[in-house]
């Protein structure tokens, strides 16, 4: 998919937000459902999955909750996008995907990843959302 528009509803986005913040100092994840229309990733809802752990720098979604999600997702018309996850206090930007978030969403087949960077200064703490496409070019080396 070359180049799409992701379109999402501010209060889904503001709904994700004071979740993950209840959450925080851990990891929080949730679900992307939506449709794809020609080169337009449209996002219809946000909501958690049933976390089986959580840390600083990881969560742990039960498989089962997973396929129950995607029927979910399909007994509305929708199809299971990808998630939106927090990086809780990551220094600079942390509003990438690592290598695990990437491997995890092929892993899935996800199509998006949604990555919420929390950052706490002092007594304020400050929210940045940023989605990807989950098809990340691979490193290749030729000799």
């Amino acid at each position: 998919m070359a180049n799409p528009k992701i379109l999402v509803d501010q209060r889904l986005l503001r709904g994700f937000r004071r979740r993950a913040l209840k959450a925080y100092p851990l990891e929080h994840m949730e679900a992307i459902h939506g449709k794809v229309d020609d080169l337009t990733l449209k996002i219809y809802s946000i909501h958690p999955f049933d976390q089986e752990s959580a840390t600083k720098d990881s969560v742990t979604v039960k498989g089962e909750h997973i396929d129950q999600d995607i029927e979910d997702a399909q007994d509305a018309g929708l199809i299971v996008l990808g998630d939106i996850h927090t990086h809780p206090g990551l220094p600079g930007e942390g509003a990438a995907p690592s290598e695990a978030d990437y491997r995890d969403a092929h892993h899935h087949g996800s199509l998006l990843l949604g990555i919420c960077h929390i950052h706490k200064n002092k007594a304020r703490m400050s929210t940045r959302i940023r989605f990807y496409l989950a098809n990340k070019p691979l490193k290749l080396k030729i000799r």
